[in-house]
């Protein structure tokens, strides 16, 4: 009996061991994920703070406990395979510790050439794109958006490489256009591949590092995964085993989270300077263009510009007023202004539809005519869709100038 009642004993004393340490394992987990949860919203915030220069910092040296990013140049990292820059984020040291005391990995997209790196000035920012799944104007010579608001989403994702990461089974590559911006990695309770915070990379004594997926996660460009834990008596050094965590930014998501994706220009923003006037096939002399007609060919479609009096086409004019370049109708009262007395109007038909537009009046001002009085000059918009001759909208604002011209 007394034998009895001491098995019983150690079996409970083993079980409960046994529970203990899977506690301990689940803790270490949990509190692991929070750490990696800390570090992609510093990430994030980083990138948001950072505005029309948004960019994300290089890894860390993981030999030292700097906490800082180094950079090799404007696009390009010194330590491609480091660890998280908690203090150029804004973190404290410990949070780029997981729960078994080893660093935080961290891998971003860099290229030194015209594929968009993201560590570059406004690397990660969409918001010069427009939102399209079709292939628009391009990117610039750095792979990131024209300012011409030209080039579509679709552009700008396919041409970064990006860092390709399978999300249990879910493919975020640029392949498919969908890249990783950037991935924070804990490698587990084994930490092999991870690094120390003595800043030594741990190793087995019969491998240099971890086997399959996890090896691929070591890696500066990967491909990274995420997947299940393998069982627990499956050998570190077996190709099949896999303890890591990962959290991940996909470039889209990214934008998305710090204020910076797509906007739906609609069209591209125009200027009427000389080289635009040029470019839609009018003359740059100033005063008369010698067309009715500025025709812009865009990612978006056709822009088309016509002047009118009245029903009739008018040749568009370019003139300067105030130091402000711009164009009117040729020929009315003000020559090349627009004139409500001689009935001019601008017609502008958009090569796709758009949610919103935009237009800047130069010389909108209020008028005092001698023996007439005061004139408030008014703009008066009138929307219409297609070819239906019925206007959608019609939109009337007046010159918010406060002191009246004299003419």
């Amino acid at each position: 009996m007394v034998a009895f009642v001491l098995v019983l004993l150690i079996l409970v004393l083993l079980a409960a061991r046994v529970l203990s340490r899977l506690g301990d394992s689940a803790d270490d987990k949990n509190n692991t994920i929070a750490s990696l949860g800390r570090a992609q919203t510093a990430l994030d915030q980083y990138v948001a703070a950072a505005g029309a220069n948004a960019r994300l910092p290089c890894p860390a040296d993981p030999s030292l406990d700097t906490g800082l990013e180094v950079a090799a140049s404007s696009k390009t990292c010194s330590f491609a395979a480091g660890t998280l820059p908690w203090a150029t984020i804004g973190l404290r040291r410990d949070d780029a510790y997981d729960a078994w005391g080893r660093k935080l990995s961290y891998r971003v997209y860099t290229d030194s050439g015209n594929k968009g790196s993201l560590v570059q000035p406004g690397g990660p920012s969409l918001v010069n794109c427009y939102p399209d799944t079709a292939a628009g104007g391009g990117t610039d010579t750095n792979g990131l958006c024209n300012s011409s608001h030209t080039t579509s989403t679709f552009d700008v994702l396919k041409k970064k490489g990006g860092l390709d990461l399978t999300d249990f089974g879910t493919d975020h590559k640029a392949s498919n256009n969908d890249p990783t911006a950037y991935v924070v990695i804990s490698h587990g309770p084994t930490g092999l591949g991870g690094y120390s915070a003595s800043g030594v990379q741990i190793v087995t004594e019969s491998h240099l590092g971890p086997s399959g997926d996890e090896k691929d996660n070591t890696k500066d460009t990967g491909p990274f995964h995420v997947e299940a834990w393998s069982d627990p008596d499956t050998a570190a050094s077996s190709n099949s085993h896999f303890d890591d965590l990962l959290v991940y930014r996909t470039v889209a998501d990214l934008a998305q989270k710090a204020g910076l994706q797509a906007r739906g220009w609609g069209l591209a923003s125009l200027t009427f300077d000389a080289a635009t006037i040029a470019l839609g096939g009018g003359s740059t002399t100033t005063g008369d263009t010698g067309t009715s007609t500025l025709t812009y060919s865009t990612a978006n479609g056709t822009i088309t510009l016509q002047g009118f009096q009245g029903t009739t086409a008018t040749d568009i004019s370019y003139d300067t007023t105030g130091g402000n370049t711009g164009i009117g109708v040729y020929g009315s009262g003000a020559s090349t202004l627009m004139s409500y007395f001689a009935g001019d109007s601008m017609y502008i038909k958009l090569g796709t539809t758009a949610r919103q537009f935009a237009i800047t009046l130069n010389d909108f001002v209020d008028y005092n005519v001698p023996g007439f009085g005061l004139f408030p000059e008014q703009a008066q918009f009138t929307f219409y869709k297609g070819s239906n001759p019925t206007p959608l909208l019609q939109v009337v604002k007046s010159a918010c100038s406060t002191t009246a011209t004299t003419v």
